[in-house]
């Protein structure tokens, strides 16, 4: 088991490079964060610092995600151009996630009723997380 661990995350490694497989982890990482916080009311207005580095870190990796940068970097590795202008299915599949796992916590954080007065930033950027990934893949579903 181990072994075929080591080699899936081998595999990834190849296909999208170790630096963007980081950035994904702090990615999960950060949208985790973001809904312990929301679901468990864990708000405190002594910690809105780091909160907003949290927000901050975020919405630039999401940023990342969906520009050139990353297309570039995923497309030919090893030849360090970006030969492909267009956008990937690796792309296409860790925006449609961010903005699947935004509109979940959406609408649990909806439907259980929470008071919502210190979760305005949070709420705010996953709603927007949501509109930008449909917005994402709506421009892009003629293209592949």
């Amino acid at each position: 088991m181990k072994k075929k661990i080591i080699c899936f995350i081998n595999i990834i490694i190849d296909k999208i490079g170790i630096i963007d497989l980081f950035l994904i982890i702090f990615m999960c990482i950060l949208l985790a964060q973001t809904s312990y916080n929301l679901i468990n009311n864990e708000i405190n207005p002594n910690l809105n610092s780091i909160d907003t580095v949290v927000r901050t870190t975020t919405a630039g990796l999401f940023g990342y995600f969906m520009g050139k940068n990353f297309v570039c970097s995923y497309t030919n590795v090893q030849n360090k151009k970006c030969l492909d202008k267009g956008v990937n299915n690796i792309q296409i599949i860790i925006i449609a996630i961010i903005g699947i796992v935004s509109l979940i916590i959406l609408i649990y954080v909806r439907n259980v009723n929470l008071d919502l007065t210190n979760r305005v930033a949070s709420l705010s950027q996953l709603r927007d997380f949501v509109s930008s990934s449909t917005g994402f893949l709506i421009s892009n579903a003629k293209k592949n």
